[in-house]
């Protein structure tokens, strides 16, 4: 993933502030290095390793006692370390230190990545390479996407939600998330009210799930019939939390008739959508990143 403070947003894509999107990747090497140094008090000794984990390092003498993080300065991106003071560590005395590192840091080189000018091969490290299964548009999963119960499900569409209020134009973005329709026996949840609009506040018998993200969602909800239930024809508009503050719109839900049937749902009904999306912060369920051994 990206790694400038949220985890996902960097300068060369600026839809991030809206819909997180992977252009680079970084794979931390979890093993750990134990390196041994000579000090030059606090003038910066290069260690073996560069992109070291922030809080992973720990510094002992050569008698084993640990040196408090206080007495040294340590330059992760770099790989070097000095004492922080005249004294602290001791010119010409040896020293050990344990940490992680990245052997690949922020890395653009994601297989057909639109972010970068030539992706056909990742890069190589420990003898080997990683190759991704990876869908840089966000779309919906068809195969994996349906009612827990297929015999008591009303038909339905998943899409950006593109309408007009009046003049105004209300074009979402596809948030590249997994969602439930989560439905219980009594209310569980209310829908935001858009009041110039003349769509209230409907108390309800579900809630939106992003499973992606793990957290509830809020929505709109059109419900022409009135009768506070889930019926043909519905609509639920979901909404988005955004870095920059507020909410933006992202799916549109419509349900549709099937069969002339009219279905209640209860505690235990679940719909599942399910998108293909580009690797992601999150539990993702489609984009996933392998290994890929070096021959010859």
């Amino acid at each position: 993933m990206d790694n400038d403070g949220n985890g996902f947003t960097d300068g060369r894509d600026t839809i991030e502030t809206m819909v997180p999107v992977t252009t680079s990747y970084s794979v931390l090497d979890l093993a750990g290095v134990v390196e041994s140094f000579v000090s030059r008090d606090t003038t910066a000794v290069r260690l073996s390793r560069q992109h070291i984990e922030p809080m992973s390092a720990a510094v002992t003498d050569e008698a084993g006692n640990a040196v408090a993080p206080d007495r040294y300065t340590l330059d992760e991106a770099n790989g070097r370390i000095r004492g922080r003071s005249p004294g602290d560590l001791t010119r010409g005395e040896m020293f050990n230190i344990t940490y992680r590192y990245y052997p690949i840091h922020q890395s653009p080189n994601i297989e057909r990545s639109p972010y970068a000018g030539e992706t056909m091969d990742t890069d190589i490290f420990d003898g080997m390479s990683l190759t991704f299964d990876n869908h840089w548009n966000t779309v919906v999963d068809t195969l994996r996407t349906g009612w827990k119960d297929a015999s008591r499900a009303y038909s339905f569409t998943v899409r950006p939600i593109d309408t007009y209020f009046g003049e105004e134009r209300l074009l979402g973005v596809p948030h590249p998330s997994d969602y439930f329709l989560i439905f219980s026996d009594g209310v569980a949840d209310t829908s935001l009210a858009l009041p110039e609009y003349f769509i209230p506040a409907i108390p309800v018998n579900f809630r939106v799930y992003n499973a992606t993200d793990g957290k509830f969602l809020e929505f709109v909800y059109n419900n022409p019939a009135m009768n506070r239930k889930l019926s043909p024809y519905d609509e639920i508009v979901l909404l988005e939390p955004w870095s920059g503050g507020g909410s933006v719109y992202t799916w549109d839900l419509f349900f549709t008739q099937r069969r002339d049937s009219i279905f209640d749902f209860h505690s235990g009904d679940t719909l599942k959508i399910v998108m293909k999306k580009p690797f992601r912060g999150g539990t993702c369920l489609n984009s996933r990143a392998f290994r890929r051994p070096l021959t010859g």
